[in-house]
């Protein structure tokens, strides 16, 4: 009987020091994982400004009412600055700090981003995509816009733009409409509605996308003389048409007249962005077609629905900026595009897994290589860049007067992303911008020549945007 006891004794102290150990494995992995997660992110983490970057945050420090009224004469409609403004005012309480704007802007596109890949694998899982969810986070940083590969400065996950917030409305508002086909829930009804509108007031293309996504069903239960949710479709898209009244009311002819005038892509860059997209159509478009065979009747709709939007916005897109002005960016499509590129690459995670690399996909592996590669080179140019910005913000924090003479000051040339470094003037006009606002934030002035000066506050070809900067310059020779 002893004998019997010690042997369950030996035998418990064995399985527990068994889980114990695969445990502690099970913790290191999770340690390594999070490490290589923060590494990778941290090398895209960028303490300087773009442009557009620096149009944002010079635009939330006004009041809510010159923030619209100003945004109004812009192209972009208002909802990401709202929330931007409304998430920076905490940042008031610890001395208006313009490097904690920085940070803290970016982090709200990061919390942005983290909601979107939640709800996109709440999709994958829902198209039979069954993988980690660590591994489906490395899928989504690797995709084309969240991080890297865009030469034209997406990198969604950190940028102080709308991209992440109107990514974010685009991929919820289709899980809900889902979710709705499937248990006809009036909460879900609800949210479809709050989303495509949320949707349509952060970027125009995501407008669009929600507004032919909506279109799609409705003519899809038209078709198959399903009334009851043709109806409701419908409903939705009336519902999505009011709500844009006021807004397009308020700035539709500024807004359409700056269009009109000549946007500022051009027809060079437009060809450029249209064979990244045709890259990333060649890339993903196999597997995300594997994925619409493998799937049920009505999962095979929807998957089909989602190609249909990238078409149909992509072909409209293309029309206007041949027969008009140039308006497609990659960037712009980053909502739609964001969901196709992730379920095919999922799927193409899972099949992999599941079997071997055919002839047909072996393709897919360059999305991990230019991952690797763009990395290596972000990181490389990101602590350059990130040096130099501690020390040009330590130049006029320590300097000892108040009108801080930048007049000869040395400028570098800002390299934005691993296939496009920015000019000289461009870069000369970001980091004036930049210097002028943290000046201003420490109650300090800038001394510039009358060209800097005009570098600065003339941006965009409207002399309204930047002109509360002009009280943080002084004029010199």
């Amino acid at each position: 009987m002893a004998l019997n006891y010690l042997r369950l004794l030996k035998n418990y102290f064995r399985r527990l020091v068994l889980k114990k150990s695969l445990l502690n494995k099970k913790n290191y992995t999770n340690i390594i994982y999070l490490l290589i997660v923060f590494c990778i992110m941290l090398s895209c983490f960028r303490l300087w400004l773009n442009a557009d970057e620096g149009f944002s945050i010079n635009l939330v420090s006004h009041s809510y009412r010159k923030m619209i009224y100003l945004d109004s004469i812009d192209v972009h409609p208002p909802l990401y600055y709202i929330m931007l403004k409304t998430f920076l005012l905490p940042i008031g309480y610890f001395g208006n700090s313009f490097l904690l704007k920085v940070i803290f802007a970016r982090i709200l596109s990061f919390i942005f981003s983290v909601a979107t890949f939640f709800y996109l694998r709440k999709l994958s899982n829902y198209f039979t995509i069954s993988i980690s969810m660590k591994k489906q986070f490395i899928i989504f940083l690797m995709l084309p816009g969240v991080l890297y590969w865009n030469p034209y400065d997406a990198q969604a996950l950190f940028n102080i733009r709308m991209y992440s917030l109107s990514a974010m409305f685009f991929v919820m508002s289709f899980y809900y409409i889902l979710k709705y086909l499937n248990n006809d829930s009036k909460y879900s009804l609800s949210l479809i509605i709050i989303l495509s509108i949320c949707s349509s007031y952060t970027h125009y293309f995501s407008a669009m996308m929600s507004g032919i996504l909506i279109l799609s069903y409705c003519v899809y239960f038209l078709a198959i003389k399903s009334y009851k949710y043709f109806s409701i479709f419908l409903f939705i898209g009336m519902g999505f048409l009011i709500f844009n009244i006021p807004w397009i009311g308020y700035s539709s002819l500024n807004q359409l007249g700056n269009v009109s005038k000549g946007y500022w892509i051009g027809y060079g860059l437009l060809l450029k962005n249209m064979l990244l997209i045709l890259l990333i159509a060649f890339l993903f478009t196999y597997m995300f077609v594997k994925l619409i065979t493998v799937n049920k009747s009505d999962k095979r709709r929807d998957l089909i629905i989602i190609l249909i939007v990238n078409v149909v916005t992509l072909s409209l897109v293309f029309m206007f900026s041949i027969l008009d002005n140039p308006i497609l960016m990659l960037r712009y499509m980053y909502p739609s595009f964001l969901l196709f590129e992730f379920l095919s690459m999922s799927y193409f995670s899972f099949h992999i897994r599941n079997s071997k690399i055919e002839f047909n996909n072996f393709y897919m592996l360059a999305v991990p290589l230019i991952f690797i590669f763009s990395i290596l080179f972000s990181a490389n140019t990101n602590l350059k860049n990130n040096s130099y910005i501690f020390k040009e913000f330590h130049f006029i924090k320590d300097y000892n007067s108040s009108d801080i003479d930048m007049i000869n000051f040395k400028y570098i040339r800002l390299h934005e992303n691993f296939s496009h470094a920015s000019d000289d003037e461009k870069s000369k006009q970001n980091l004036l911008t930049q210097s002028v606002m943290y000046a201003g934030s420490i109650h300090k002035k800038i001394i510039l020549t009358s060209k800097n000066r005009n570098i600065v506050l003339k941006q965009f070809a409207n002399d309204k945007f930047y002109d509360n900067l002009k009280y943080y310059i002084v004029l010199g020779k």
